[in-house]
């Protein structure tokens, strides 16, 4: 549509799967089970995000981010966040060990399209908790990295969004994130 070039390639070839923990401490293994497609919507907010080696039964793995992909991510041109399913969709993406270090090694402009619609994914999250959550995330594997590392832009449609909370834009400048 808009004559984007780009290459997609999986972070990582291996069969894992996502586990969640809510809120209340309940924990929900594959992302079936929350995406609130083929079951019902989550109801409590999402704590944490795992990759399990079982799409049965909560058991916790590690996995790291394939070379080529580091590299990839390294010589990027563009890091775009995008919208989509928050945690199954984007934040899946940033758990292997070495994405978080790629993106902040690279100087390339990051932006973050945060969902103009309800995610049901994002149940209790505002704009600002997504933001944060992002950053948590990538922050996790680049603890040294500041915000504006791995985050320079937010881009929101102010008149036809239907987001959940404000951006605190002073907030925002802190962390030199326009």
């Amino acid at each position: 549509l808009v004559n984007v070039l780009g290459t997609v390639r999986p972070i990582i070839n291996k069969n894992l799967h996502l586990a969640v923990e809510l809120d209340d401490g309940r924990r929900i293994v594959g992302q079936h089970r929350i995406t609130g497609k083929e079951t019902a919507p989550l109801e409590r907010p999402i704590r944490r995000m795992i990759l399990s080696d079982s799409v049965e039964e909560w058991r916790p793995t590690t996995t790291t981010v394939r070379d080529r992909i580091r590299k990839r991510i390294q010589s990027a041109d563009l890091i775009c966040y995008p919208m989509g399913s928050f945690y199954s969709s984007l934040m899946a993406n940033l758990l292997p060990a070495g994405v978080g270090r790629a993106i902040a090694a690279t100087g390339c402009p990051k932006i973050f399209v945060p969902n103009s619609a309800p995610d049901p994914e994002s149940v209790g999250l505002d704009l600002m908790d997504q933001i944060k959550r992002l950053l948590e995330c990538l922050q996790a594997d680049a603890p040294e990295a500041a915000p504006d590392d791995l985050l320079q832009f937010v881009v929101v449609d102010r008149e036809k969004g239907e987001y959940r909370g404000e951006l605190d834009e002073e907030q925002l400048k802190r962390w030199g994130i326009n």
